[in-house]
C-alpha cells in the first residue's frame, strides 16, 4: 500500500467559522476537484486533503466511482 502525505491538512482547516472561504479560494479548489474526473458521492471538507503546495487530494473512496469525461465520438480512432 502506498499513501501520500497530506501535509497541508484538510480543506476543513481552511474554512473560517461563520465566514467560510472567499470566492477565489472556492474556485481554486472547485476547479481542481472537477479536474479529478471522479464521482465521489461523499464530498465534505474533511475528505478533501491538501499537500504542501495546496493541491487538492481526494480521500475516503467508499462511495466513489470513476466516470469517463470523453464524448462518445472521441473514443473512435
Amino acid at each position: 500500500m502506498l499513501l501520500e502525505l497530506a501535509a497541508g491538512g484538510d480543506l476543513f482547516d481552511k474554512i473560517a467559522p461563520d465566514i467560510g472561504v472567499g470566492d477565489e479560494v472556492a474556485h481554486y479548489y472547485f476547479n481542481q476537484l472537477l479536474a479529478e474526473g471522479v464521482c465521489h458521492r461523499d464530498l465534505k471538507p474533511e475528505n478533501l486533503l491538501l499537500d504542501v503546495a495546496e493541491t487538492l487530494k481526494l480521500s475516503e473512496f467508499g462511495l466513489s466511482s470513476v466516470f469517463d469525461t470523453k464524448k462518445p465520438d472521441e473514443h473512435a480512432h
